[in-house]
């Protein structure tokens, strides 16, 4: 049985070798890729807090006309704010 919580590293699992990574290459629930311009502190508890350069995958545009996307950093789900992120691939 594969480890799944691992984010990096390698195993043999019958003949095979595993390897991890840190972040899944393909992820179904993803849209793309966005990128901090500006640290954000959060003003909400269920807000993240991010670094200027830390990529944060889009899970979700919905409510992009409000402002806000839905984001995962660090296997953490919270809403995003579009004016402090940039697109990237």
């Amino acid at each position: 049985m594969l480890d799944q919580s691992r984010k990096v590293g390698i195993e043999i699992v019958k003949d095979v070798v595993v390897l991890y990574a840190a972040e899944l290459v393909f992820d179904p629930k993803v849209l793309g890729f966005c990128e901090a311009q500006f640290d954000y502190s959060p003003m909400e508890p269920n807000q993240i807090a991010f670094k200027v350069g830390e990529r944060i995958a889009i899970l979700s545009k919905s409510r992009g006309h409000r402002g806000w996307w839905k984001g995962r950093l660090d296997g953490k789900v919270s809403p995003i704010a579009v004016f402090v992120v940039f697109v990237t691939k």
